[in-house]
């Protein structure tokens, strides 16, 4: 993942690694893709900081990887956390919270955004994720999906390019979009884990730092909708050299196929968001008019 230096959580300044992120993937304008937000994470008093990416769920949640919370040499989980969301003239760096971590997700809480942001006016392209939930007067309810019929269905990932520098890539609104293969399930699902892959096809490919980047699909009784979080990438060891550093660009230049947590059906998740955050997920429901189909 990429490092960089910096003074506080929120103020990221010098540069060490490039940042490893999607890769031949088609220009897009992240206003149109507003709910992809930067995750930065480090441990209190380091001044190495580890670079994700997440999706916007509510006006004051955010949906990564639980692998962006995580020292990858220690499994300890990083004690602070900070966002950068998209806005009308420049990103916005703010402080959050772990409100929840699985094995498949993790929720982060964030100072509340304007829900009138969020959701623009039509045609406007809204900024929140929508997910498979519909709700009632007290509670969200989830509307079960059959995951099988994904691998018929248009979906795609979006997330920042490859950028030779850390500095660059804090400042970098450079957006791009991969079309996915069909979505099949993983050898590595478990009852409590539903696991899905993609094979990588012509060379476009997410990379390392896009861990947490929602994966979205087109959904008839939906639309859009994210349905699974990029988590890693299957490369061939064979393939990668002996004098290649680890988690290298050259790695996810030789990837096999990107693999996915499915968060569709995940009521854990939906309990979560209930807990943490259900009046400002019902307002952007209601502003964005998910449901009105």
């Amino acid at each position: 993942m990429l490092i960089i230096s910096t003074l506080s959580t929120l103020c990221l300044l010098a540069v060490l690694d490039p940042a490893y992120s999607i890769i031949n993937g088609e220009r897009v304008q992240w206003n149109r893709h507003g709910y992809l937000v930067k995750v930065f994470s480090r441990e209190a008093n380091s001044n190495l900081v580890t670079s994700c990416s997440g999706s916007v769920i509510s006006a004051s949640l955010v949906l990564t990887s639980p692998q962006c919370l995580l020292n990858s040499t220690t499994d300890e989980r990083f004690s602070e956390v900070a966002v950068s969301v998209p806005t009308f003239r420049r990103p916005r760096t703010l402080r959050a919270e772990v409100a929840n971590i699985t094995d498949s997700w993790a929720l982060l809480k964030i100072p509340t955004l304007s829900a009138k942001d969020l959701c623009p006016p039509n045609p406007a392209p809204k900024r929140v994720a929508q997910l498979n939930v519909r709700l009632s007067l007290l509670r969200s309810s989830l509307i079960n999906i059959d995951v099988s019929a994904l691998s018929k269905r248009k979906c795609w990932l979006t997330a920042f390019t490859t950028t030779t520098n850390a500095s660059a890539f804090v400042k970098q609104d450079d957006v791009r979009m991969i079309e996915l293969d069909t979505l099949r399930p993983s050898e590595d699902s478990t009852s409590e884990a539903l696991r899905y892959k993609s094979a990588v096809v012509g060379n476009r490919s997410a990379c390392w730092d896009d861990a947490g980047a929602a994966v979205m699909c087109h959904l008839n009784e939906f639309g859009d909708v994210q349905v699974g979080i990029f988590q890693t990438l299957t490369v061939d060891p064979r393939e990668v050299a002996d004098n290649e550093t680890l988690h290298s660009i050259r790695e996810c230049a030789r990837g096999q196929s990107m693999n996915f947590a499915m968060i569709v059906n995940d009521q854990h998740l939906v309990s979560a968001i209930e807990k943490h955050d259900l009046p400002a997920f019902a307002e952007v429901y209601r502003r964005c008019r998910f449901g009105d189909d």
